[in-house]
């Protein structure tokens, strides 16, 4: 029987990374599993190898893991019946980890030209008809390019998306 409370807490309470690891290969080998290798979602150019934030495995089982096929592939089926213990550990591994290394840096946003000029009319207080007789474009490129400042931005609005690019310095808070 399994307490997974008490193998997260153990997993978290580790002090190093390499403590924490450990701590997880022990309890997965527990569930039939011999080798893992942690990864996080990649960014746009980055190489996979910079995904790696944790692994307890030979360079050649991480080698075929990240170009090939996952190598653990034929024992999914008996490995089934633990798959959420396995994901609670996962996870709670993936957090102790990004606790201990900090998170990922962010990435960096760029936004066009056009996209800045837009956000800068909208801190003066102007509407998408106002902004776009200003730039000669249509209400309508004006919002496509708010939507794409938005998106690149993570923004919820355009307040939000005026604020981040300020906050990143894509946009000097009074120019």
């Amino acid at each position: 029987m399994y307490r997974l409370q008490e193998i997260v807490d153990r997993i978290l309470s580790s002090k190093t990374t390499g403590a924490l690891l450990d701590e997880m290969r022990k309890e997965l080998r527990l569930v039939g599993v011999d080798y893992f290798c942690l990864v996080r979602y990649g960014q746009a150019g980055e190489h996979v190898d910079q995904w790696v934030i944790g692994q307890r495995a030979s360079q050649k089982w991480i080698d075929s893991y990240l170009y090939k096929e996952d190598p653990s592939g034929d024992c999914r089926d008996k490995l089934s019946k633990h798959k959420i213990v396995i994901q609670a550990i996962g996870l709670a591994c993936y957090y102790g980890l990004e606790r201990l290394l900090g998170p990922p840096p962010p990435r960096p946003v760029t936004l066009t030209q056009r996209e800045i000029d837009v956000l800068r009319l909208l801190t003066e207080g102007l509407s998408a008809p106002a902004i776009g007789k200003k730039l000669y474009i249509s209400a309508r490129t004006v919002e496509w390019h708010i939507d794409k400042a938005m998106k690149k931005l993570g923004a919820r609005n355009r307040i939000q998306a005026v604020v981040l690019a300020i906050h990143d310095g894509l946009l000097a808070p009074h120019q």
